[in-house]
């Protein structure tokens, strides 16, 4: 280290020799840099390309001694900026493993496909853990929601019902909505026999990369050389300066995650409900779309985010539906953070979660300091492609759509027989060819599988609901529709 200070110090003196009286100083300047560890991917021949320019520069001018004397203390000033950043730079690969193993290590992100031969992935059956658990949650809400009682009172009521604690002429008449969902578009055709189904590849970093990472970490109390066959996980980082953020890379499913780093953001001290009240924030705090776009725009550039895989950027504004409905505006639920989403986009195809949403990647910006607090989704888009047998009888496809896909979440064989059921008719308009993201877990395992399905729009959304689904998704692999698990699979 105390060679390249010296080495920078001649550089300097070369240029202008005053500078050897500010010797002291400009070495406490050095040596700050060196600590600060700037993130830079300067190398060797930049610093070597940019001194050869400046020198050029400054030979090739013919400027008047006092003119002269100014300019060259002003080019030696980036000389040395230039010169210390390199030095940093060059000091924290010396001594931190991790950025010489990423440096030389380049994870690709980028899209990429490996086509395999037919049923390559075997019979695509997915277990109910897969699927059926997740539309549970919606079954329970839409419950709630019909009655208008609590999480716990609602948990409370159904305990009841089933031990038949309390007759029948104790309960009370509630009211069980069933959706029943029509078809109101033209007629439509599935003209392919057959279409990709897409796997997606994570293949964990090798044991010898493990090592070679780990190759310089030293702790005095374990040996960690002494352990063979390791697998990196994740890692995870941190800014530790104003407003600054946590990053973290899971290795196993390829994905990073951008969150706020607590620490040094603006907490709230309030210790009252008029505190919390004046605090929260309001209609009026809320930054236009555009404004909105413009930050997620930068925020992509400057970390340069791949997003070619991805469809036009759009400002998510679901709270403002309830915003809407609401009565009393003063009242109503203004969020804190609002997310622009880019759409994933496969063969030219949208991807949809299998419980309606589009499958992005989705930054979020807090509204208060308008700057980006968390980007989630951001995945390593490699797959093995194979085909599979679809369905191409359209009724069949419909029977599925109109009962909310594969799965009866709010079936009539849950309603109790106090209850009142009122069944409600909402229309589904012409589908659109697109991927459904399911996920399959088996033996601990969890594989995500990208499925052609039709996706229909839902045209009139209950409105005493506010996570009704806007789209109806039906995965069309007759692998998946040939399914006989009772939770799961229409009856």
């Amino acid at each position: 280290m105390k060679t390249d200070i010296k080495n920078i110090l001649e550089e300097l003196y070369s240029i202008d020799s005053s500078f050897k009286d500010k010797e002291k100083e400009i070495i406490i300047i050095l040596e700050k840099m060196a600590l600060n560890k700037p993130d830079t991917w300067f190398d060797e021949n930049f610093r070597i390309e940019l001194k050869n320019k400046i020198l050029e520069e400054i030979s090739r001018k013919s400027i008047k001694d006092t003119k002269s004397s100014s300019m060259k203390r002003f080019i030696a000033s980036i000389l040395l900026w230039a010169w210390s950043i390199w030095f940093a730079a060059y000091a924290a690969f010396q001594f931190i493993p991790w950025l010489q193993f990423l440096w030389s290590n380049k994870v690709d992100f980028t899209y990429k496909e490996d086509i395999r031969s037919s049923n390559a992935f075997w019979k695509l059956t997915f277990s109910e853990t897969s699927a059926g658990w997740q539309w549970w949650w919606l079954w329970m809400a839409s419950d709630i929601a019909s009655k208008g009682l609590s999480w716990e009172s609602s948990k409370m009521m159904v305990w009841e019902s089933k031990m038949r604690v309390s007759s029948d002429a104790m309960m009370p008449q509630f009211e069980q909505k069933i959706y029943k969902y029509v078809y109101s578009g033209t007629w439509f055709s599935v003209d392919e026999k057959e279409m990709w189904v897409l796997l997606r590849k994570k293949n964990s970093m090798r044991s010898e990369e493990v090592s070679s990472f780990l190759g310089n970490f030293k702790i005095s109390s374990l040996d960690i050389s002494k352990f063979w066959s390791l697998r990196l996980n994740s890692l995870n980082l941190s800014q530790d300066s104003d407003k600054w953020l946590n990053i973290n890379i899971d290795m196993n499913e390829w994905n990073i995650y951008v969150s706020k780093n607590w620490t040094f953001w603006p907490q709230s001290k309030c210790s009252s409900e008029d505190c919390f009240r004046n605090e929260r924030v309001k209609i009026s705090d809320m930054p236009n779309d555009e404004k909105l776009l413009e930050i997620a725009s930068a925020f992509i550039s400057w970390y340069k985010i791949d997003t070619s895989s991805y469809w036009e950027p759009f400002v998510n504004k679901d709270w403002k539906d309830e915003y809407d409905r609401s009565a009393n505006k003063d009242e109503a639920y203004v969020p804190d953070t609002v997310n622009v989403i880019l759409p994933l986009i496969i063969d030219s195809r949208k991807v949809y979660e299998e419980y309606w949403q589009q499958k992005w990647i989705s930054i979020w910006i807090d509204v208060k300091s308008g700057m980006v607090s968390d980007v989630n989704w951001i995945e390593k888009l490699e797959f093995e492609k194979s085909n599979y047998a679809v369905e191409t009888d359209i009724n069949n496809i419909l029977k599925i759509a109109e009962k909310w896909g594969r799965f009866n979440p709010i079936a009539a064989q849950f309603a109790q027989e106090s209850w009142n059921v009122v069944t409600i008719e909402v229309k589904i308009w012409e589908p659109e060819l697109s991927f459904a993201h399911i996920f399959d877990y088996k033996d601990w395992k969890n594989s995500e599988y990208m499925v052609p399905a039709l996706i229909f729009p839902v045209l009139d959304t209950p409105k005493d609901w506010e996570y009704f689904p806007k789209r109806i998704i039906v995965p069309i692999v007759k692998d998946l529709l040939s399914a006989t698990d009772p939770w799961i699979m229409l009856r």
